[in-house]
């Protein structure tokens, strides 16, 4: 209903005021619950956020948005909501490394949100950043008011945009997208001359009136927490999530909105006009970190071994923990190169990588004897810790410590993965003459082939396809040697080859299916040589407790007027040239017609090309240690190590062959209690060309499946 006033309204400038101070507030409508957004807009903010913001970012991954408080921001053209975001791992940004004292000051002053668009005419959502503050004070999109800090505005991958220095609301300098090679040639002789920096990269940096441009690096923190069985409280320790690379351009005109202040929009252009004056001095009380190592734009990345005592020693001070070093073990370079050397890891109280470090044998590639290199903390495998979890520790003296990658080891961006050559820390270690083969005596071959049973391994993995599997088919088609290879492998199965082939499994892939398909062709090889009368068994990837041997075969020795039938051993001299040694008492105790005589094989198929000669000489020796252990074994009487013709050649090409031809020497004089040599050398021709060639044939074959 509709009433009319019977007298004219008169002025009232108190409450025109008042009504006008109402209508503009209600443009601004602060720390909105859930209840006081629409369902409709409420879902459809989340749903956006849901599927155009990158959940796993290194900085935000953590981080929860708070449905119940937003506040919506109405401009001109467009709404924008700021959902404040939760940390789960209470991570803050600082601006330069951090120091003990400052943890909590900084962890108040950080400040993260979710900003959404929506386009006022149309109603749909237009675009999404992240918007994270460092102050003392809250601050708004655009509303910098009297503000005075750091704002930051990442994409929805949260990759770092842009941000800005403010001081009472005025901006100060303009910070925009840098990168790591960037940081490294900021810092580099050249530039440090021409800005006479102050300890650089903690924020204290004095620039001459001519214009520069550099980037700096600050870290983003978090926090990580155990709670150790028996105590009250849990341990938590403080990590580096990842980098930001923000890059500052001195002298550049700082563009406004014309209004004196400067709208922080991560999609405003920087100003590019120089201008006279320098650049201020950012505030920051952080300690330098320490460097152990030789390159001072490089943190801790090549440590002389003179040095890296010392940095064990502050490690576990700081409650870290030092691994042993492993000799024997193999890195490789992203660009497939493999190196020598020994490893040692250091890990946090939760089990977490913190580091790796790699000394070689012999000074190649990028590597010089007597330095340890840090090569990351993604682990073996280079695949480990997705989120580039990297905990800051503190020397005795309260000195942050971190680790970098050299930048040569990257390979743009590649990974480096070691392997620890497992049997020197495994079966290597048990006295090999308590283990026993076991055989089943009512095991049936799986098929023959020239007068032998072929037999597959007596500890087929859990985690793989079943023989009827389509994968499987394909495999036993093209040659059922390698399927039964695959199946008693110890290191892969025919499901990982099969995730191999499309791509999804680790960069080892190819090393470890190579390997499988190597020892299937070679025991398929064996049994077509002299003698295959009267027969015997072969079995592929057979375990004598937690011994893996590549290749197990047996001779059938009759008893044949008083005497038995001896073994046949096919091996070669150090040129490649085929060679017979027949062993006539492989057994003592006969009490049978029929006896059996057994030859362990160890197969080594490596590329030529691919592999250095201190990896070479690594897996010779690893091969050597394997095939001494195998001949101990209760019911082996000779045991053999194969090596691929063409990397042997390359082997004993180099200055490692008189150390090679020692260690032959040194083997071949072990005897058996007959005085009969028990271990053997075979340089196999055309083993990895084969190998690769079937491992090619059957990607093809499984990889659409």
């Amino acid at each position: 209903m509709i009433y009319k006033l019977n007298s004219p309204l008169k002025p009232n400038l108190s409450l025109f005021l008042l009504i006008l101070l109402i209508i503009l507030n209600s443009c601004k409508k602060d720390n909105l619950g859930k209840e006081k957004l629409s369902n409709n807009e409420l879902t459809a903010l989340k749903e956006w956020q849901s599927k155009n913001f990158d959940q796993k970012s290194i900085l935000f991954s953590s981080m929860v948005p708070n449905w119940n408080n937003i506040y919506v921001n109405e401009l001109k053209d467009k709404i924008v909501y700021e959902v404040d975001l939760t940390s789960t791992d209470n991570a803050f940004i600082t601006n330069g490394f951090l120091s003990k004292s400052d943890k909590n000051n900084y962890l108040a002053k950080s400040r993260f949100k979710l900003l959404l668009f929506k386009d006022s005419k149309t109603g749909q959502i237009t675009d999404g950043y992240y918007m994270t503050s460092l102050s003392d004070e809250p601050v708004h999109y655009t509303q910098v008011n009297n503000f005075t800090g750091y704002i930051y505005f990442y994409n929805r991958k949260g990759n770092f945009v842009n941000g800005w220095i403010f001081d009472a609301g005025k901006a100060l300098q303009a910070i925009s997208q840098g990168t790591e090679t960037g940081y490294r040639e900021s810092v580099n002789a050249g530039l440090k001359e021409k800005i006479n920096m102050n300890d650089f990269g903690n924020g204290r940096i004095q620039v001459s009136a001519q214009q520069f441009c550099y980037t700096g690096q600050t870290p983003i923190y978090g926090e990580s927490c155990i709670q150790p069985e028996g105590s009250q409280a849990p341990v938590c320790s403080t990590y580096i999530k990842g980098y930001n690379y923000t890059r500052f351009c001195v002298d550049v005109e700082i563009p406004t909105d014309g209004t004196g202040g400067l709208i922080p929009d991560p999609n405003n252009p920087r100003g590019q006009q120089p201008v006279p004056g320098t650049l201020p001095t950012a505030p920051d009380d952080g300690t330098p970190p320490k460097n152990y190592g030789t390159d001072p734009n490089c943190l801790n990345c090549q440590v002389p071994n003179s040095v890296f005592d010392q940095l064990v020693a502050d490690a576990v001070a700081s409650g870290l923990t030092v691994s042993p070093p492993k000799p024997n073990t193999v890195l490789t370079t992203p660009d497939g190169v493999t190196y020598l050397g020994t490893i040692t890891e250091i890990r946090d109280a939760s089990g977490n990588l913190v580091a790796s470090f790699f000394t070689p044998n012999a000074t190649a590639g990028p590597f010089t004897t007597g330095y340890q290199y840090s090569i990351g903390n993604k682990g073996p495998d280079g695949t480990g810790n997705p989120n580039n979890y990297t905990p800051i520790f503190y020397s005795p003296s309260g000195e942050p410590i971190i680790f970098n990658t050299p930048p040569l080891l990257t390979g743009g961006g590649g990974t480096v993965t070691y392997d620890f050559l497992d049997e020197f820390y495994s079966d290597e270690a048990i006295n090999a003459s308590d283990i026993n083969l076991n055989l089943p005596a009512l095991a049936l071959p799986v098929f023959t082939s020239n007068g032998y049973n072929i037999f597959t391994s007596n500890r087929i993995q859990s985690d793989t396809y079943t023989e009827s599997h389509p994968v499987s088919q394909k495999i036993i088609a093209y040659n059922p040697w390698i399927y039964r290879a695959f199946i008693g492998a110890n290191n892969t199965s025919v499901k990982y080859f099969h995730l191999v082939s499309k791509g999804l499994a680790g960069k080892d892939g190819y090393g470890k299916s190579i390997g499988a398909i190597g020892e299937g062709l070679f025991a398929q090889r064996v049994t077509t040589e002299y003698p295959t009368s009267p027969g015997g068994n072969m079995r592929i990837g057979y375990w004598a407790g937690s011994t893996h041997i590549d290749a197990l075969q047996e001779h059938f020795l009759p008893k044949v007027g008083g005497m038995y039938y001896g073994i046949m051993i096919n091996y070669t001299d150090i040129d490649g040239n085929p060679k017979q040694q027949k062993m006539e008492y492989p057994d003592l105790n006969h009490n049978t017609s029929m006896e059996i005589g057994r030859i362990a094989y160890e197969v080594k198929t490596l590329n030529v090309n691919k592999n250095s000669v201190e990896t070479l000489y690594a897996t010779f020796q690893e091969g050597v240690n394997q095939t001494v252990h195998r001949s101990k074994i209760n019911g082996v009487n000779a045991s053999v190590l194969v090596f691929d013709y063409n990397c042997w050649m390359k082997l004993m090409s180099s200055s490692y062959r008189q150390s090679v031809l020692n260690t032959i020497s040194n083997i071949y004089s072990i005897k058996n209690s007959s005085n009969e040599q028990v271990i053997f050398i075979r340089i196999e021709k055309n083993l990895w060309q084969d190998s690769n060639k079937a491992y090619f044939d059957l990607i093809d074959k499984i990889k659409d499946l």
